[in-house]
Parts: structure tokens; C-alpha cells; sequence
């Protein structure tokens, strides 16, 4: 190193003069403070230095301060690398020997600083040493005192070791050797978990990590020796240091007497907590007089404590209860002490560890004194938060239940009623005049009737009871299709626009269906923005992982494709979103809205084997997504098509329906298509009109639900009696075993009512045009689901 002080630092050491906090470091005897130019020689010398160094600053300025490392210090680059690791750190600090100017050594504590100059530059460093001798003196006159009492540990019964964070062993008394039954050189290569099992080493394991961190930790668990005996063990441990490093001083003391009297004084108590707990029921014992009580652990655990984290105090109770329950619960306790012949059972929540609160049903009974004076009360916690959610869980869905079967029941009767008016009004309006001046009143009728399905249509998309005709189609197709009238639904002061992702897989869900989950879904977007705002209508392949899944029911992870409807309208708070699938449940203005709208996407999606999910703020819009499962293309996926035509026949129709407005429907229908009609009102007859007739009969035309012989058994007897016939089922809603859950088999023939005249001879000559095909097995077999 060159001895000439660079002029940049010695400008910076000359600002460091002119501080007035220099006039303190000079002052300073008790530490040496010195400060080195970027090369590491010496630039400035206090008072200090001279003393803990014993050299004069004459002697060292300009010089390298790597003189004051020992020579082997020196010889591995120590002084070099503090200087490193302060540049690197800004501030580096180590304890080691230095030598002084007359070549003696002492233990010094040293922190190297870097500095920095006006603009952030390097221009030396601040290295200030503490001379440590004396304290290292007396460290090493402690360790001595520990070794004498290591000599006198040795003579006690207990066991006593130490050992390091790594687990080897330092030191042990002749004791440890006779209880682990190993030799010293064995125990040198013994972890202290060695000892251990089970849950005894995993518990250890764990407390001997708090003694590092905390300082002190006890415990008690079964020692076992190199034999297997096996020894119940006190164990308290706590950290100390070893040559500068670490370690974990213990104890042991054999409690093998103690355990055993324990033992034997917890048995019969044991029995009874063990039945307590086994139940689920937490115990209480309250003394009258002095206020105090015994809580179970079991008690304690309901509420998320430890045993020995809550006193003997009632206030431990107290405090617990909900503010708006104590009154009450203290009442139902004065009320049963005042008269003891009334049974004390009540109903209360109780503060959880974790804030929360579970019900609790507490009873109990009184025990007396020789005067039959109350002295004491006995009882028992039963936590119901579970019960009671699913007893409301359970009257919910009854409660849905009962709605859904209402309302399918009553569109199945209506489907009835309105496959006749439109029925009938469409045959009207197919033979009437266009300047008829009745034209005008029947077409009204007509839609009424329409809008009239479309009611039922959401009754029973509500109560998942309509069937559904899936098929395999793009679901960009479906939004393309129906963007023109969801245009013309919202308006101008809206803005809408579509974005969908190209080339997203198929699903397989009735289109008809997925349009009615667009219309519901706009118009209710639509209503949330009055005056203006945007719609967005979003298509997407997504794939939903286990993870993701896993907090929802009946959804498996796999591929979907996203449908999802966003508006910046007024949102829904927390309690509204909890309720928006309920039906007949609106936000709406009376007149504004049924509350059928969201209750029917809800069942559409559902049975559609999908999933739908609301994210919505107040006043930050909201975002539904319904995830449709995706399906493979199969090898004959075409597009299907519609037509307006009724097409004839000349074959003969075995009608069979029981409501007699919609079998005349059927029979005027088909007759006008050229078909040979018979007809029964029920399946059993129908069953012995066809055993007479003598001509062939190439298709039933059955309802599904009717009395004596139902749809589904009706065809099955057929098949049996006239192997070659055609079925088609016709019917509001089943639940019957044609349909499982409400999705139409591909086996099966179905038309859904309220029917059209086009309709019906369409699908009928479908059915008749069709190549025979094996009869679905539900038809086949009785016994099907």
C-alpha cells in the first residue's frame, strides 16, 4: 500500500474537522476511533486508539491498519475482507484478537463503516474498537464456575446435559450414562430424539426449538433407554452458551411415582371426561357462594382454549357470552335456583377464540346442602352452532322444495290449458283471412298464450323440473344469434358490446335454454343502469383446477366455457347477493319484476350441469359467469335446422292423454295431417284398444304423467305387445325415469308442451321417418331410476 493520502479524502477528513461532533470522538478514551482512506491506511487517530492500541497517532498515520490483525489473521486476508464486507454492508462488525503497537494481544469487538463523501461517494471508512479482555476474563472464570458445577451435577440422581443447536451432545453427568444405559463414546453419536417415540419425539422435536427462540421451555414425556425400558421423564431445558455458540442445558427428573398416583386418581375422572368428550359435551361445576367454576376441557375446547388457558371464575364465562344473550342466560339462572322444580335449559352464544360465536344449549341441575339450601351447580355445554345451521339448512330447502313442487305442479296443469288455446289459435290463424276482422283478437290470444309459456317455462327452469333437449353446440353461435334482440332490449343509453373468444369449444346444453339465461341476465343488467352505463357479454375456454373446486359442490375440476355478463350499474351488497337466486325474491319496484328472472338462470344452469358465480359491489357493478362442462365434437355434430311446414302421413297413431282438450288438440292435428288416429284417455285401455285393433299401429303418442298406467310403463308393455312401434312421450314437466335428471336421453322421443300444431306433425314425422333403433334401456327395464 502506498503512505500517500489521496487529496479527496483528505478534503472529506478536513470536513469531518470543522464537525462539531468531532470534538466528542476526541473526547472518547474508551474506544478506539479511527478512520481510513479507501486503501485502508490510517488518516486519523483519537485519543482512544492511542490507549486500546497503545501507539501514538504519530506512529500510525498513513499507515495500513492490517498491523493491528495477528499475523495469521493477516495471512488469510481478514483485513482486506472487513473492508470488502463493509463496502458491501455499510457497516460490518466482528470480534477477534488484535495485537497492540508493542506486539501484546487483546480481544477487541470491531466495527468497520464505510463513508461516503457530499455526493454518495466511497472515500474511506470509520472503524471503532472496544476493547472486550476483561469481559472474556470473566466469561472464562464463569466457565470454570461451570465446570466445578458440573462436578457437583454429576453426584445428583437427576439426569443433566447440554447440547448444541445441531443435537450432538457437549456435556452429561454419570447419571445420563446409567439412564440412557449407553457409553460416553455412543452418546457423542446420540441425537437427543433418539430417546424418544411418537408423539413424545414429535412434541420434543418442537420444544426444543422454543427453548432456542424462547429461552426456556419444560415438558414431560417417556425417556427410553438402549434396552427399551421405558422411564416417564420431567424434562426442563433452557438455553445457555458453550464457547461462544448456543446450546440447551437440561434437566431430568424421573416422575414415575408421580404418574402412577395421578393416574390412579384420574381414572374414574377420566371415564367421565372421556364420555363427555366422546359426546361432544363440554362440563361445568359452579360453587354458589364463591363464584367459582370448574370448566372441562372439553368445555374449553368448544370455544377454541386450551385447558389451562381460562381461570376458575363464572366471569370467564361471562365475558364470553353475546352482550345481547347474558341478561337472559344469568335470568334463566336466577330463575332455576329461585324455583328448582323447573328444568333449566337455555340457549346462548358464546365468543369463540377466533371471534366468532357458537351456540351453545346449556343445562344443568342443582345439588343442595342438609338444609336444601343450593350450594352447588352441575352441567353440561353442548355446542348446536352445527345443528342449527343445518336444521335452517334443511327448512331452506324444504322450503324450496315446497315452491318448486308448487310451481311445477301448476305449469304441468297449465301447459295443459295452454297447449290448447295456442294450439287451437294457431290452427285459427293458419285458416283465417288476414282482413278477417277477427284476425286481430285471435293473434292477440295467440300471444298472450305465448308469453304465457314462457311463464311456465320459468317456473320450471326454477324448480329444475322442465326437460331439457341438449344439444352440442358453440356457444359463440348461441350469443351471435341473440346479440340483435339483446341490442334492441337495452337500448342506446347503454353501452353494449360483445367480445368472444375464438375457436372455444363445444357444449352440450338446450340452446333454447342458454338464450333465456342471456335474456334474464341483460334485462337485469339492464334494469341496474337507469341512466346509462356499459355491458359487457364475455366468452372464454377456461380451466377450473382442483383448487379452485374445491370449496364448491359438485363441481369437478376439468375444461368449461365461460359465459359471462358484466354491467357498471349499482352492485348488491353482501346480504342481497346471498338472496338473488331465491325466487320471487326482487329489489325491484312493485310491477317491476316477478323475481323469477335470476331464480330461473340459477335452475337452467344447474341442470345444465353447470356452474354460476356473482361478484358484485355496491356501486361497482356486477359480473355474473356461468362455466358450461365442455364436451368432445362428435363425428356426426351437424347444425340442426327449423321449419315452418306441417308434414302428412297416412300411418296410424295410437294417441293416449287424459286431459281430453289436448288429446281433441292432438287428434284435430293429426287427422288434418292425413294420420289414422285411435285414442284413449289412459294407458290401460289404450293397452286393450291395441291388443284388438287388427291394422298395424306404427306409433304411440303418450303422455308421460297419467293415472292407472303411467307414459313410461305404457311404453314399455307396447314394445312388448308391438315390438316394431314408434314411442313419442309428450308431457309439462316428469320426473319419471324416461328423463334422469330432467336431461332428454338421446333414446328417447320427447315433445315438450305447450306444444304447436308445427310442432307436433313435424316431430311425429320425424319419429316415423326414422330408422328402428334399439329401445332405451329406462324403457326396457322398470326397475330404472
Amino acid at each position: 500500500m502506498s503512505e500517500q493520502i489521496p487529496p479527496p479524502f483528505l478534503s472529506t477528513l478536513a470536513h469531518h474537522a470543522a464537525d462539531p461532533f468531532r470534538l466528542l470522538v476526541e473526547s472518547v478514551v474508551e474506544y478506539a476511533i479511527f478512520m481510513l482512506d479507501p486503501a485502508g491506511r490510517v488518516v486519523s487517530w483519537n485519543p482512544g486508539a492511542e490507549r486500546v492500541y497503545a501507539c501514538p497517532g504519530s506512529q500510525i498515520i498513513g499507515k495500513s491498519f492490517s498491523r493491528f490483525y495477528t499475523a495469521s489473521d493477516q495471512a488469510a486476508g481478514k483485513p482486506e475482507e472487513a473492508l470488502r464486507l463493509a463496502l458491501e454492508t455499510n457497516s460490518y462488525e466482528q470480534t477477534s484478537l488484535r495485537v497492540r503497537h508493542d506486539g501484546s494481544q487483546f480481544w477487541a469487538v470491531v466495527t468497520v463503516s464505510n463513508l461516503k463523501d457530499y455526493f454518495g461517494n466511497h472515500a474511506g471508512f470509520s472503524v471503532v474498537t472496544r476493547d472486550i479482555s476483561e469481559q472474556r476474563a470473566a466469561e472464562e472464570a464463569i466457565r470454570t464456575e461451570r465446570d466445578i458445577s458440573d462436578a457437583i451435577l454429576s453426584s445428583l440422581p437427576g439426569v443433566y446435559y447440554m447440547y448444541d443447536e445441531t443435537g450432538r451432545f457437549l456435556r452429561w453427568n454419570k447419571r445420563f450414562e446409567e439412564v440412557t444405559e449407553y457409553t460416553a463414546e455412543e452418546i457423542r453419536q446420540l441425537h437427543p430424539l433418539d430417546s424418544f417415540e411418537g408423539e413424545d419425539k414429535k412434541r420434543l422435536q418442537e420444544r426444543i426449538g422454543n427453548v432456542f427462540v424462547n429461552g426456556r421451555d419444560e415438558i414431560e414425556a417417556t425417556f427410553v433407554s438402549k434396552s427399551g425400558r421405558r422411564t416417564p421423564y420431567y424434562f426442563n431445558g433452557v438455553r445457555a452458551e458453550f464457547n461462544g455458540k448456543p446450546c440447551l442445558l437440561g434437566m431430568g427428573i424421573d416422575i414415575t411415582y408421580r404418574v402412577r398416583a395421578e393416574q390412579e386418581l384420574r381414572t374414574k375422572d377420566d371415564r367421565l371426561q372421556q364420555a363427555a368428550k366422546a359426546a361432544n359435551v363440554g362440563l361445568w361445576d359452579w360453587d354458589i357462594h364463591t363464584n367459582q367454576v370448574y370448566y372441562s376441557a372439553e368445555w374449553k375446547r368448544q370455544i377454541g382454549y386450551e385447558e389451562h388457558e381460562i381461570g376458575n371464575d363464572l366471569n370467564e364465562w361471562q365475558v364470553r357470552v353475546h352482550p345481547d344473550d347474558l341478561e337472559a342466560a344469568l335470568q334463566g339462572m336466577r330463575n332455576y335456583i329461585a324455583d328448582p322444580t323447573q328444568r333449566y335449559e337455555i340457549e346462548f352464544r358464546l365468543k369463540h377464540r377466533n371471534g366468532s360465536y357458537r351456540l351453545i344449549l346449556s343445562q344443568g341441575s342443582l345439588l343442595f346442602d342438609e338444609q336444601q339450601k343450593p350450594i352447588r351447580m352441575l352441567g353440561s355445554h353442548v355446542d348446536v352452532t352445527e345443528k342449527k345451521r343445518l336444521e335452517q339448512k334443511l327448512q331452506q330447502a324444504q322450503k324450496m322444495e315446497a315452491i318448486g313442487l308448487l310451481a311445477g305442479g301448476v305449469a304441468h296443469d297449465f301447459n295443459n290449458l295452454l297447449t290448447v288455446i295456442n294450439g287451437c289459435s294457431e290452427l285459427l290463424l293458419d285458416q283465417m283471412d288476414e282482413q278477417h276482422p277477427m284476425q286481430q283478437l285471435l293473434l292477440e290470444i295467440y300471444q298472450a298464450g305465448e308469453r304465457a309459456a314462457g311463464l311456465t317455462r320459468q317456473l320450471l327452469a326454477f324448480s329444475r323440473k322442465q326437460v331439457l333437449e341438449p344439444k352440442i353446440l358453440n356457444l359463440n353461435q348461441v350469443v351471435q344469434e341473440t346479440e340483435k334482440l339483446l341490442r334492441r332490449m337495452v337500448g342506446e343509453d347503454i353501452d353494449f358490446s360483445v367480445s368472444l373468444q375464438p375457436n372455444i369449444g363445444l357444449i352440450k346444453v338446450d340452446p333454447g335454454q342458454v338464450e333465456q339465461v342471456l335474456i334474464n341476465l341483460v334485462v337485469n343488467a339492464r334494469d341496474a343502469m337507469p341512466t346509462f352505463g356499459q355491458l359487457t357479454i364475455e366468452t372464454q375456454q377456461v380451466s377450473l383446477d382442483s383448487s379452485y373446486c374445491r370449496g364448491l359442490a359438485n363441481v369437478p375440476p376439468g375444461d368449461y366455457v365461460l359465459l359471462a355478463v358484466s354491467d357498471t350499474g349499482c352492485g348488491m351488497d353482501a346480504e342481497t347477493q346471498a338472496k338473488i337466486f331465491e325466487p320471487f325474491f326482487t329489489t325491484k319496484e312493485i310491477g317491476k319484476g316477478t323475481g323469477l328472472g335470476l331464480a330461473t338462470v340459477h335452475g337452467i344452469v344447474k341442470q345444465s350441469q353447470g356452474h354460476i358465480a356473482v361478484y358484485s359491489e355496491l356501486g361497482q357493478g356486477t359480473t355474473f359467469k356461468i362455466y358450461f362442462p365442455q364436451v368432445e365434437t362428435p363425428a356426426n355434430h351437424q347444425a340442426s335446422q327449423s321449419s315452418k311446414l306441417m308434414p302428412s302421413g297416412t300411418e296410424t297413431v295410437l294417441l293416449v292423454e287424459d286431459e281430453e282438450a289436448v288429446r281433441t288438440l292432438g287428434k284435430l292435428i293429426l287427422q288434418k295431417c292425413g294420420y289414422h288416429v285411435l285414442e284413449d284417455p289412459n294407458g290401460k285401455e289404450a293397452l286393450q284398444m291395441a291388443a284388438a285393433f287388427t291394422g298395424p299401429i306404427h306409433l304411440l303418442l303418450s303422455d308421460v304423467v297419467m293415472p292407472l298406467l303411467g307414459g313410461r310403463e305404457l311404453a314399455q308393455k307396447m314394445i312388448q305387445l308391438l315390438p316394431q312401434i314408434k314411442i313419442l312421450f309428450l308431457s309439462g314437466y316428469t320426473d319419471d325415469a324416461i328423463i334422469r335428471h330432467g336431461v332428454l336421453s338421446s333414446e328417447v322421443a320427447f315433445l315438450q308442451k305447450p306444444f304447436t300444431p308445427t310442432a307436433l306433425a313435424q316431430k311425429v314425422r320425424h319419429i316415423l321417418d326414422s330408422t328402428p333403433t334399439e329401445k332405451a334401456s329406462c324403457l326396457s327395464h322398470p326397475s330404472a331410476p
